[in-house]
């Protein structure tokens, strides 16, 4: 109990305190998850904490096919926030250091960090049955226009895109449940209707992908995250052979 507060890297917080705010925030939580029982009961008791501090998940749900690139995670979660200030309120609280023990039984291995969103778009829902997840970084930009052109030349709808602008606070020691950097600084999601719809268009983005990935993702009916219910058949994608737990 209190062990996050006790490994926070306060001069990392200061530091984010200070360091201006894109407003609306999105934090993209990419998860592997350990325990998904304790992860739920997490869930159940952080989101009061989430709404009262103005917080949304925008959309939830599980991967369930690589395009292009390696799967590392299993879950996505996209969470917005008035502000990244309102969310070092929230883990700093004496609540959620509590119930952070519960994250941390869940967890196996997590990525998450603070970005805007580019453009007009800065939804606090999405609607989308799948999302394609177009998933890349500064350098590979042009890739990701390329990648982005093929989706909006099939019809499909850009809902919205995400750029990391600072990473959340720092801890001593990290564990591998606490947030590690993105691997990925800059994400594009589609809507898909029909995961039948990207099938034509696998073998041209492969082809485009670069260093990019490519990966399709299916929403979670909140109800699976709710204690008590039954588990899921799969809450983790395989690892590649040879890999294992950090």
């Amino acid at each position: 109990m209190f062990s996050l507060l006790r490994r926070t890297n306060w001069r990392s917080a200061l530091d984010l305190l200070q360091t201006e705010s894109a407003r609306p925030v999105y934090v993209i939580n990419l998860i592997r998850y350990r325990n998904f029982s304790a992860y739920r009961w997490y869930g159940l008791f952080v989101y009061p904490l989430v709404r009262l501090l103005g917080g949304m998940p925008v959309w939830v749900g599980r991967h369930v096919q690589s395009i292009g690139g390696e799967a590392r995670f299993g879950n996505l979660l996209i969470v917005r926030y008035p502000s990244h200030r309102r969310f070092l309120a929230m883990i700093l609280n004496p609540y959620y250091t509590i119930i952070n023990d519960l994250r941390e039984a869940g967890v196996e291995r997590f990525e998450a960090a603070f970005s805007r969103a580019h453009g007009r778009n800065a939804p606090a829902h999405i609607h989308a049955r799948y999302l394609v997840g177009l998933h890349g970084n500064p350098e590979t930009r042009r890739d990701l226009d390329r990648l982005g052109a093929e989706l909006r030349g099939a019809g499909l709808e850009q809902v919205i895109e995400l750029r990391e602008y600072a990473p959340l606070p720092a801890t001593e020691p990290v564990l591998p449940s606490d947030p590690q950097p993105h691997t990925y600084k800059y994400n594009l999601f589609f809507r898909v209707d029909d995961p039948a719809q990207i099938e034509p268009l696998a073998e041209r983005l492969r082809e485009r992908a670069g260093e990019c990935a490519v990966h399709l993702y299916r929403a979670v009916p909140r109800r699976e995250y709710l204690p008590g219910m039954p588990l899921p058949e799969a809450t983790e994608v395989p690892r590649p052979a040879g890999q294992t737990s950090v």
